[in-house]
């Protein structure tokens, strides 16, 4: 049984949107930042991607961490009403600053955690499942480079990004951690078969005071014991934008 978990809320050391359609621009103190494909701006921002940095959790020793969950808060959409987008977090593989990280400079992405199906309708929560990115971040198996936010990166008629608060927003994004002492394995009991004897035939001589002796051999029966045993629609309806954030060079 797993006793009560200890929650701690870490909130970001940085966090940028980074624009293939704007190689060299660096975008750390925009109030959104976006995951997906945009064809919205003028030139394009193309592919448009999301790095997020938090501190490592301090995890006392002899505790280790249960759950681990981003949360994000979807601020703006550029999409066809009533649709869907998948937005997924990865692994950051090297380093990064929020003043310096551009589409040219980021660093790549490692292994894909958790996701969320994200609607057109802005002003909710998401959350992302990053146990096990954080658990390695805690166990030093990974470095703590942070984590990037991708959507889908599709161009033409299905081009489409989510946009998330940063840390400039109302709304920063969330890492939030639940630790506690390793969870206790109850033994489970085997099961014990005590072998049940089977009778033994028994002979019986019996004698009768006659002339010719009488003999009856009487056996018992042996006696053999038992074992007791969350699909997207694709319609042409012109795109509809929500609250339009534009990047700005820092």
């Amino acid at each position: 049984p797993q006793t009560a978990n200890t929650f701690v809320g870490l909130t970001p050391t940085a966090d940028a949107c980074v624009l293939e359609g704007y190689p060299n621009v660096n975008l750390g103190s925009t109030s959104d930042m976006w995951a997906g494909y945009d064809d919205f701006l003028d030139p394009p921002g193309r592919t448009a991607r999301s790095y997020i940095a938090f501190p490592l959790p301090a995890i006392p020793a002899g505790q280790q961490v249960i759950t681990a969950s981003l949360r994000i808060y979807h601020v703006s959409t550029w999409d066809l009403p009533d649709s869907l987008d998948h937005i997924a977090a990865y692994a950051v593989n090297g380093a990064w600053t929020e003043t310096g990280i551009t589409w040219n400079s980021a660093p790549a992405w490692g292994p894909a955690y958790g996701g969320a199906d994200v609607g057109f309708e802005i002003g909710s929560w998401y959350e992302l499942d990053v146990t096990e990115l954080v658990r390695d971040w805690v166990a030093g198996r990974r470095p703590n480079y942070g984590i990037v936010l991708r959507g889908e990166e599709a161009s033409g008629p299905d081009a489409s990004w989510r946009g998330f608060s940063t840390k400039e927003g109302d709304n920063p994004p969330q890492l939030v951690v639940a630790y506690g002492p390793p969870a206790t394995a109850t033994p489970t009991p085997s099961r014990t078969h005590t072998p049940t004897s089977s009778a033994t035939p028994t002979a019986t001589l019996t004698s009768t005071p006659t002339p010719t002796p009488t003999a009856t051999f009487t056996a018992s029966p042996t006696v053999t014991p038992s074992a007791t045993p969350s699909a997207m629609s694709t319609s042409t309806p012109t795109a509809t934008p929500s609250p339009t954030p534009s990047p700005t060079p820092a």
